[in-house]
């Protein structure tokens, strides 16, 4: 599958659901108390991650590949990027914090995970989480 093909049904998803936290609720705060300094968060949705991290104070970004997802974002988080998680449009070493939840599973093929994996390893800070 191609990155247009699943930036089309992500797209058509969001048009249709809302998510205001994560499934993974009884994680969040487990995941949140992981984070530091500047934060990136990849595949955001609506912001169930991002919008608590800014509460906390938190610099983040906030990246997805739907358009839709971002433009229900933009209230609350300034700092947006439209893109796919294969293709990290960043500076090598420039967050301390990388989320991805819930991105890996959506990816076509293992070999495309490894290379996403790999891409954030660049824009990761060498001592970063």
């Amino acid at each position: 599958m191609k990155v247009t093909e699943i930036k089309s049904i992500a797209e058509e998803e969001a048009v249709t659901r809302a998510y205001s936290a994560s499934k993974y609720s009884d994680w969040v705060e487990d995941i949140l108390s992981m984070a530091s300094g500047r934060v990136l968060d990849v595949g955001s949705g609506d912001g169930a991650f991002s919008i608590p991290l800014l509460q906390r104070g938190y610099e983040v970004v906030s990246s997805d590949l739907a358009h839709p997802r971002l433009v229900g974002l933009k209230a609350a988080q300034p700092l947006l990027v439209e893109c796919d998680a294969t293709y990290m449009p960043f500076r090598p070493g420039v967050f301390d914090t990388i989320l991805f939840v819930e991105v890996l599973e959506h990816l076509p093929d293992r070999q495309t995970r490894k290379d996403c994996i790999k891409g954030f390893m660049k824009v990761l800070k060498p001592d970063g989480r």
